[in-house]
């Protein structure tokens, strides 16, 4: 088991509010349960008194009787055990009908820091973001990052080799490569099944997994091209209208991330041909029963790396041609252009980019080793390299807010 600093940091960083309630969601099947108990632990560890920490697990059986907001304020009530202030997590809330009242509740005393989670993001889409009575903050939880995938399973191979599977099974803790490709794969096609019914169509009027697996399939197909809602449609065959539904419930239930365009020159975040980025590679090539090709699944994990780093991301572009994944975090912005390759040949786009960035650094992430250290003045880095290097977590300080809408 991996101790995940990085999802422990946002947890830690959320105490001492207590009028504040920290939602924690993730994909399902996301480890969210471990993260909770390793992040009770150091609590302990840290000083805190043990009677003042209190996890309850909503999935587990002694729990089967908690259906409502009020069973849950008696189970509450029971755990404290008289205390007066303390850390109270409370795992699958989703069930909870109402449970943003009993959010309420907690945070006005203002005694206890609240933390709530619960899995497939539906809690963070419909619940508490919905209402006007609580101050809220969002902490999502991702698949396992490279750096933690190599520190569980190391000792498969080399880094690069370690990544190749990474690439095609994905950081879900469940799936465990030295159990073989085949119980992999069968367990992914469950992660898969239970995403759509569930969590995707479960959540419409007229709820289809049919529809919804058709939508995610093309979005998987498309990652990093542009995609609009148009074309979707058009390759679909399914009405915008519902295509619009069905993306949002993707994206909101963690299933993709969508990276909007940027014009380096004047600032512009146009609403449309945006691309989308999958949570986790291995659900993309079990949807797609294929390997996801080399240049696009490497462009997705540097993607998703930057997001885990605290950064914001958008598709920088100079008004005619996307250049590249455009950062910013610590202060700064990087521009990054994602090649299959060893980064020689990369002249034309170096200069272009240049031209467009102004004094914005830039990079580019080779998949082979071999090649220049720099083209122009953009560094050419290792992208197995640079995702184990996870020492850097920028903050963001300066993304233009345009940036985080969808």
């Amino acid at each position: 088991m991996v101790v995940r600093d990085g999802c422990i940091r946002r947890l830690r960083e959320g105490r001492g509010h207590p009028t504040l309630v920290k939602i924690i969601g993730s994909i399902g099947k996301c480890g969210t349960t471990t993260v909770l108990e390793q992040f009770a632990a150091e609590l302990v560890a840290s000083g805190v008194p043990e009677d003042d920490v209190v996890l309850i697990r909503l999935d587990e059986p002694e729990n089967s009787g908690i259906l409502t907001r009020e069973d849950l304020a008696v189970l509450v009530s029971e755990r404290l055990s008289g205390s007066e202030h303390g850390v109270l997590i409370i795992d699958g809330i989703q069930r909870i009908p109402e449970w943003d009242r009993f959010a309420l509740s907690v945070c006005t005393k203002g005694t206890w820091d609240l933390y709530v989670c619960g899995t497939g993001g539906h809690m963070v889409a419909s619940g508490i973001r919905s209402s006007v009575t609580v101050r809220s903050v969002e902490i999502w939880l991702p698949p396992l990052s490279f750096h933690e995938y190599y520190t569980l399973h190391g000792d498969l191979g080399t880094p690069d080799e370690v990544l190749g599977l990474y690439m095609r099974y994905g950081g879900m803790p469940v799936v465990d490569p030295s159990m073989g490709g085949r119980r992999c794969d069968i367990i992914l096609r469950g992660l898969v099944s239970s995403i759509m019914m569930a969590d995707i169509a479960g959540r419409q009027m007229t709820p289809n997994a049919t529809t919804a697996m058709k939508v995610a399939y093309h979005l998987f197909s498309e990652i990093g091209s542009p995609v609009n809602m148009m074309s979707v449609s058009k390759g679909t065959g399914i009405s915008q209208n519902t295509v619009e539904k069905y993306i949002v419930s993707l994206v909101d239930n963690g299933v993709f991330r969508y990276a909007r365009r940027y014009d380096l020159r004047d600032g512009r975040t146009p609403k449309t041909n945006g691309r989308f980025y999958a949570e986790d590679l291995g659900q993309c090539r079990t949807v797609l029963s294929r390997d996801v090709p080399a240049q696009p699944a490497a462009e997705n994990l540097a993607f998703m790396e930057l997001c885990r780093r605290g950064c914001d991301v958008v598709i920088g572009n100079d008004g005619e041609e996307d250049l590249g994944l455009l950062a910013a975090g610590d202060g700064a912005r990087t521009l990054y252009a994602v090649v299959d390759g060893d980064g020689s040949g990369m002249e034309a786009w170096a200069e272009r980019a240049g031209n467009a960035a102004g004094g914005i650094p830039l990079a580019i992430l080779a998949t082979r080793r071999g090649g220049p250290a720099s083209v122009g003045r953009a560094k050419v880095l290792n992208l197995t390299d640079w995702l184990l290097d996870d020492g850097c977590d920028p903050r963001v300080v300066d993304a233009p807010a345009e940036w985080h809408e969808l």
